[in-house]
């Protein structure tokens, strides 16, 4: 069982990717306290590079990098170890969405002007408690704007939490947290299914 769950994290995370342009602080504004501009979490400059460290599963760990940046298209790269996926995301004030994904790709192609073929929104404005979207493959839910989160490489505030639930495939009952901080992008992502599955990536270095 425990073997079959390991298999369904990896096909499962991803299917539910997300993390990374130089933005100043975000600003939260309105009586119910919303981000009103997503940049923020969401740095994309050219050679960007996060650091994950793993836990629960042999592919947890990874290493994400920013390749190619043209106007708000953004061309990302992200080695687990065990494959090297690319990923293109169009990065806005009012929402940032992944719209492209090879899961193996091994070269430094520019692809920003390949026909879309996702449209998943990663994170919308406005960022608030309780704001949710959803696409064909995810429900995305705010749970927090406000989080204090530690990780190994630091204690990150305002940090927004998003609990991701897919709406086909993935084991039952599973659950996917993301979080996002504040000129960093995300700093962890936590999955569980069941009482006893858990599987950790925890940002170890940012390099901006």
């Amino acid at each position: 069982m425990k073997a079959l769950l390991k298999g369904l994290i990896v096909v499962l995370l991803t299917t539910i990717l997300l993390g990374c342009q130089k933005a100043s602080s975000p600003v939260i504004s309105g009586p119910e306290h919303a981000v009103n501009d997503v940049t923020a979490y969401f740095p994309s400059e050219s050679n960007m590079i996060w650091v994950y460290q793993g836990e629960g599963n042999e592919f947890a760990g990874f290493t994400r990098r920013v390749m190619i940046r043209q106007g708000n298209r953004v061309q990302f790269s992200e080695d687990n170890g065990g494959t090297k996926m690319m990923m293109v995301f169009q990065v806005s004030a009012g929402e940032v969405k992944r719209t492209f994904f090879v899961p193996e790709f091994y070269t430094d192609k520019n692809m920003l002007n390949e026909p879309d073929n996702l449209a998943e929104v990663i994170l919308k404005a406005p960022l608030k408690s309780g704001a949710v979207w959803q696409d064909a493959r995810n429900r995305r839910e705010v749970l927090g704007i406000s989080e204090k989160i530690t990780v190994p490489a630091g204690t990150f505030e305002n940090v927004v939490k998003i609990k991701v639930t897919p709406l086909q495939g993935g084991p039952q009952g599973s659950q996917l947290l993301e979080y996002y901080a504040p000129n960093t992008g995300l700093i962890l992502r936590e999955f569980t299914a069941g009482d006893n599955f858990k599987v950790l990536s925890k940002l170890d270095n940012f390099k901006p």
